[in-house]
């Protein structure tokens, strides 16, 4: 297995997760991904394991890496997905599936659903990557798949790519893979044809990969400690099986708390370092700091992604779904959710302190010590920053309740406790150097569309601020932002710009009067922060900016909470007319 790749391969997971969230939304029924099978893969090797008629929109990737993609679907399963968002009949439906009909209305509805499916992949890469990635939807087209097997550019250029494949099903009904192609050179996963390896392009990480296939399963099987290789198996095995039963008991105590059913699967385990546990995490986590009151000193964790713990935890206080929906969309994780989640692993560690006490008398007692939200990414591997420098023993299972898969469970005790301390690993300073050299994006855009916009009048840095504003843009687009922003002011208003990366909270207060939500083209990114600005300031009006609005992008953002649109290029009569709608009584 590659460096890197564990990484990627949690992070596609967590794009199937949310492109299920958001285009479940959109369609109104369930729209599932599996869980995505991925390899490296050409172009040909892929055409020879199609449907023969298949629908591509080619995806082009910016930011610290480059290159082109592609999304996949059968053509077959474009139309169901299309005829789902425009309400088409079944009996309707079935007809044109027969005869493949991909109309120029089922190629716009599914254009939709295909650049949410898009932005949900973006937002996993911006969220749960170290490297600052993006993606965009481009050409799209319907095809044969052996178009695919050429020397063409299109829909993506010759070459190899990481393949990931996930099975779909729509409102239960099981339909094919929807399937992303990622260029494999630039993203770790495959050398330049040259010969030399993927150095210069950057990779998304770095260190210890989860039990790969160019690892020992076991690296305590090294002698340690006076221990020979057959008796820290013999440990192994036996600490494998603690936590197997762990999980076990799980299912049936906290499933019996939710009142649903609770299922563990996948059960995975290794010993690894700081460094090599911070590596599986993927994004943002909430994690439960346990110590241990027994015979050796340690402090061990429970983690789980927010979204997760937001399911958990709403499901304890019986949450009706469309408010648990609202919270996940939002990553709303509330003082309530915290402290019902909080009871879930108090519940877990009461479990797993029971059958240690069971298997090792008082070595081992866990207490919750505290509960707090961490980002892997930002946390030293070299350190004892958030939790201490040590090896663990690392236990993964995905969780699945009410047959949902809400995402994996990170059980971490230091591995001194069961005598599986690892040796040193060898790249951990490397780990140490990339991740100083992580750093956050500029404050201010330099260059926007080729306009410099350093410096422009209203446009701030992107730090919280209580400066009194009566108006607030946030914006991905500079240069519209502050054509907006230039006609607010002829009527005296206060105004400020910030971007999609800065606090709502901190930067919304009482006295702002309008809140503009300025896009480069209508996104997933933009829609998702007029749903914080909305729960932030729900009475304040709410207007979205950007080109090529739909029918279906309007609906869409009036249900998350915008007001108004604004279509751009904008005029100053288009400005002023918004001004005086909602803001009549100053203009005026």
């Amino acid at each position: 297995m590659r460096k890197g790749q564990k990484r990627l391969d949690t992070t596609l997971q967590f794009c199937t997760e949310n492109m299920q969230q958001e285009s479940s939304s959109l369609l109104g029924k369930a729209l599932a991904f599996s869980a995505p099978k991925n390899q490296v893969m050409t172009k040909q090797d892929l055409s020879f394991d199609l449907p023969p008629k298949i629908v591509c929109a080619s995806i082009g990737i910016e930011g610290e890496l480059d290159g082109d993609g592609c999304m996949i679907v059968s053509t077959e399963d474009a139309i169901r997905i299309g005829g789902t968002l425009i309400m088409l009949p079944e009996a309707e439906m079935e007809a044109v599936i027969e005869s493949q009909d991909f109309s120029e209305e089922l190629e716009d509805s599914y254009g939709e659903i295909s650049n949410i499916l898009t932005g949900a992949i973006s937002a996993s890469f911006q969220k749960h990557s170290l490297k600052d990635v993006r993606m965009v939807r481009k050409e799209f087209s319907a095809m044969s798949s052996s178009q695919l097997d050429s020397d063409s550019d299109e829909p993506c250029p010759p070459g190899q790519y990481y393949v990931m494949k996930s099975a779909m099903s729509l409102d239960g009904k099981n339909m094919g893979d929807f399937i992303f192609m990622l260029p494999a050179v630039p993203f770790g996963m495959a050398d330049r044809e040259d010969g030399n390896t993927n150095v210069a392009t950057g990779e998304l990480v770095g260190s210890d990969e989860f039990a790969g296939e160019e690892e020992t399963a076991h690296p305590t099987g090294q002698v340690q400690q006076g221990k020979s290789s057959q008796e820290l198996e013999k440990i192994r095995k036996s600490v494998d099986k603690l936590h197997k039963d762990m999980f076990t008991n799980a299912e049936t105590d906290i499933g019996g708390l939710l009142g649903g059913v609770l299922k563990f699967t996948d059960h995975q385990t290794d010993t690894c370092s700081k460094a090599g546990f911070l590596d599986q995490l993927g994004g943002e986590q909430v994690m439960a700091l346990l110590n241990n009151n027994g015979e050796s000193a340690g402090k061990a964790m429970l983690l789980t992604s927010t979204t997760a713990a937001i399911y958990l935890g709403g499901s304890l206080i019986m949450l009706p779904e469309e408010g648990l929906q609202e919270a996940i969309s939002e990553g709303d994780f509330n003082e309530e959710l915290e402290d019902a989640y909080g009871e879930i692993t108090n519940i877990f560690t009461g479990l797993y302190t029971s059958l240690c006490e069971e298997k090792y008398g008082g070595k081992i007692h866990l207490v919750k010590e505290v509960l707090e939200t961490i980002t892997p990414a930002q946390v030293d591997p070299a350190s004892d920053d958030v939790f201490p420098f040590l090896d663990y023993y690392l236990s993964v299972a995905r969780m699945q309740l009410n047959g949902k898969d809400i995402g994996p469970l990170f059980v971490a005790i230091p591995a001194h406790l069961f005598g599986l301390e690892t040796p040193a690993q060898a790249d951990e300073p490397q780990v140490q150097a990339e991740g100083e050299a992580v750093q956050a994006a500029p404050d201010v855009v330099q260059q926007q569309n080729g306009v410099d916009v350093a410096g422009i009048p209203g446009v701030r840095e992107t730090t919280a601020t209580t400066e009194f504003a009566d108006i607030v843009l946030f914006t991905d687009d500079d240069v519209e932002a502050t054509r907006i922003l230039a006609e607010l002011q002829q009527y005296g208003y206060r105004t400020k710009i910030l971007h999609y990366k800065d606090s709502v909270h901190n930067n919304l207060s009482p006295q702002v009067h309008c809140v503009f939500v300025v896009m480069n083209q209508v996104n997933q990114q933009g829609l998702a922060l007029a749903i914080k600005i909305s729960s932030a300031l729900p009475s304040v009006p709410l207007i979205a900016v950007a080109p090529a609005w739909t029918r279906t992008t309007v609906l869409k953002a009036v249900k998350y909470g915008v007001h108004d649109i604004l279509m751009t290029p904008s005029t100053s009569a288009d400005v002023k007319e918004k001004i005086d709608t909602y803001l009549g009584e100053k203009a005026a």
